[in-house]
């Protein structure tokens, strides 16, 4: 009975996922489009110099700083995994857009995984089939954006830590740790407001053993965003005071 459980929940989400593949498929190649064109090509300047100058993630470069490139915002994680992506397939446009859709795949099979844990297979089936079927999920799964990898950081890290604190398993929340460390490097605030319901969970059946090991397993990703908020600062304050230029900010003195 279980290996036939089991069975049907991998063909149930298997068609979803076939279903969002041949979706948006047709749309994999063609220029950078909108919307969100400006932080696409943002993305996509950073995956170029990371595959034609090297790997620098210290240091990330912007294209729109004249003679003084380097800007630090996001953690360049992204851009990187793009410009490995170049150094098999070539750089090509359609290379960045799979990453954005394997991003995504995953973030919507982490969805189903989900639901069906905290509500059952016919919510997580439904809920999965909206989640790829929502206008802003229909472009952003192919657009060259940091988006889809940290939504899916997000949700690897509360299906882990789920299951690791309801079952005290160890592994489990080691491997939301990683996922939420991922998350907090690139964009804090996505890995936030996923974990808002997750602490709902854990408050309506607390065990401190677990909520210890749920602690440090976020403390990681939690101090890495704190040193690369405190590198950015540093890194930043080495740009030209152009005070000349409406809106500017530069360090104090």
């Amino acid at each position: 009975m279980l290996m036939s459980s089991r069975r049907h929940t991998l063909l149930v989400l298997s068609l979803l996922i076939v279903g969002m593949v041949l979706v948006r498929l047709p749309h994999m190649r063609g220029p950078i489009d909108d919307p969100h064109s400006v932080r696409q090509g943002v993305v996509a300047y950073g995956a170029r110099v990371f595959y034609e100058e090297g790997f620098d993630l210290l240091h990330p470069r912007v294209c729109w700083m004249g003679d003084y490139r380097i800007t630090a915002s996001q953690f360049p994680l992204v851009e990187a995994t793009i410009a490995l992506g170049y150094r098999v397939f070539g750089e090509r446009t359609g290379v960045a857009r799979m990453v954005a859709l394997l991003s995504f795949l995953g973030s919507a099979a982490y969805l189903f995984a989900i639901l069906q844990y905290v509500y059952g297979m016919r919510l997580a089936a439904v809920a999965t089939a909206v989640y790829g079927l929502l206008p802003i999920g229909l472009f952003y799964s192919r657009a060259v954006h940091p988006d889809p990898p940290v939504i899916l950081a997000a949700h690897g890290m509360v299906y882990h830590f789920l299951r690791g604190y309801d079952e005290k398993k160890r592994f489990h929340i080691a491997v939301g740790g990683v996922w939420a460390l991922f998350g907090f490097l690139v964009k804090a605030s996505h890995v936030f407001y996923f974990a808002l319901p997750l602490m709902l969970w854990i408050v309506t059946r607390f065990d401190r053993r677990s909520f210890l090991l749920l602690v440090l397993a976020s403390c990681p990703g939690v101090a890495a965003f704190f040193l690369w908020r405190w590198h950015c600062f540093i890194t930043n304050c080495g740009a030209p005071d152009w005070f000349f230029i409406p809106g500017y900010h530069c360090c104090p003195d």
